[in-house]
């Protein structure tokens, strides 16, 4: 039962779909729903209302072009709300990209009203999330897009056609495998298509009066809620231009009368397998989101509770020192302790920036950095991963500087995941060389013997990539 007090902003620049969805939700009980049709519109609607759920339809889905997306997380009233993106483009591996930008949820057009339902509902369910949200159940299986009618699992298979006869002999040959529903008017037919059980499939009549076939067609094509419904028409052998147009409204095939059961069952059973592949789709693109929403949170609730045994280490290395040691080696091996722990704290505490430069939101606040210092702090800091594979790390760099304008510890992160990098890659007794050139564009080069592995470098540079390890 839908929240009537729940306000939803739908967000679609060419308006058409927009408008659609505004009368489906409508009808759904959501009656305080917005419909903006440019970014413009949407943030003047964001400032005068607090909005439960947005709705951003985009034809083709690029992070980058998710401007409104990242606009609404920057504000601190809506950094929170719940979003949902609705697409045509297939993007079976972009669930961690989506969920970088800040998406919670997303739904494959074309879709049907019971699946948009269950997500609305879900996500105005979730509400705005707390900053220490509690540990979210592992996905077990993928959600289904729409439940199975009660009738034994059946597909539903609708017959149109004005003409009782030929009505109640399609049925006769579909009713021992499917679910058949009838319809002897194109009204009626729509009807039944935009209901909470709407048909797997359509066997459609092109002649009828008042509405006929293609009208039909056309309605159901235009209607998200209804385009995934796929079409079959049944036609007389004189109606090819009919079926033709037909076919370019969105039709899947169609069965010339008088209609053969052998190849009526065959065309209805192919086109239901084909529709299982778009439901299956929708499945794993939920599954995908629900797991990388799952991994986010484990790695975000882990840093935090890093805190208080990095604690302890500080707390310990410190007071050793302070009770007074007799080896300097003992002394300065504490001191190091200590240090390294205040680092893996600032890198906790900077998690949070991370997520920011994700979603675009991140503000730099850039100082004078001495690259020269701090290289040769990485390769000091890296020596205990280098020594057991026998791998050196040698340093060329400049008397002084270069000084850059960064973030020291971005710059320390970044310069010590690819001093990493090279020494997990390097032979045993390879050596890992760190060159730093100050000029009028100042650069740095590590260079290390070995390869990237042909399987990853395709997606080298992909948030999780990794390969050869467990």
């Amino acid at each position: 039962m839908a929240d009537t007090d729940k306000r939803i902003l739908i967000a679609d620049e060419d308006g058409a779909v927009g408008s659609t969805l505004l009368s489906i939700l409508e009808r759904m009980g959501y009656r305080k729903a917005l419909l903006a049709k440019s970014h413009s519109e949407a943030v003047r609607l964001l400032a005068l209302h607090l909005v439960d759920l947005i709705i951003i339809y985009r034809e083709v889905l690029a992070v980058d072009q998710l401007g409104l997306l990242q606009t609404l997380r920057a504000h601190p009233t809506h950094k929170h709300t719940p979003c949902l993106i609705i697409s045509t483009a297939e993007h079976r591996d972009s669930a961690s990209d989506v969920i970088a930008a800040g998406v919670d949820d997303l739904l494959i057009k074309p879709f049907t009203s019971a699946a948009l339902s269950e997500k609305v509902v879900k996500l105005l369910d979730k509400g705005r999330p707390s900053e220490h949200p509690a540990m979210p159940p592992p996905p077990v299986a993928a959600v289904p897009v729409r439940a199975k009618p009660e009738s034994g699992g059946q597909s539903r298979i609708l017959v149109v056609d004005d003409v009782q006869p030929n009505l109640d002999f399609v049925a006769a040959i579909l009713r021992s495998q499917y679910r058949v529903l009838t319809a002897s008017s194109g009204e009626r037919a729509l009807e039944i298509a935009e209901s909470d059980e709407p048909p797997d499939l359509i066997l459609l009549d092109i002649l009828m009066p008042e509405m006929d076939g293609l009208e039909v067609c056309l309605y159901l094509k235009a209607n998200p809620m209804t385009e995934s419904i796929p079409v079959i028409f049944l036609t007389g052998m004189e109606e090819t231009d009919d079926v033709v147009r037909g076919l370019s409204f969105g039709a899947v095939d169609y069965v010339t009368k008088p209609v053969s059961a052998k190849i009526l069952k065959a065309r209805v059973e192919t086109h239901l397998q084909l529709k299982q592949v778009h439901d299956e789709l929708q499945r794993e693109v939920d599954l995908q989101m629900a797991n990388a929403r799952l991994r986010d949170d484990v790695e975000r609730m882990t840093r935090h509770d890093l805190k208080n045994p990095l604690a302890s280490i500080m707390n310990i290395a410190n007071a050793l020192a302070a009770a007074g040691v007799e080896s300097e080696d003992t002394l300065e091996g504490l001191q190091h302790i200590e240090e390294a722990a205040y680092q893996m704290l600032g890198m906790i505490n900077l998690s949070l920036d991370l997520y920011k430069m994700e979603t675009g939101t991140y503000r730099f606040s850039p100082k004078p950095v001495d690259l020269g210092p701090m290289l040769e702090k990485v390769a000091r800091d890296t020596e205990a991963v280098a020594r057991p594979r026998g791998v050196a790390i040698t340093l060329d760099l400049p008397p002084s500087g270069p000084v850059v304008a960064g973030e020291e510890l971005l710059c320390y992160s970044l310069f010590g995941n690819l001093v990493r990098n090279a020494v997990e890659a390097s032979p045993t007794g390879g050596v890992v060389h760190v060159d730093c050139r100050p000029g009028a564009l100042h650069w740095v080069r590590i260079h290390n013997a070995g390869a990237i592995p042909q399987e990853i470098r395709a997606h080298f540079f992909e948030k999780y990539a990794t390969w050869g390890k467990e």
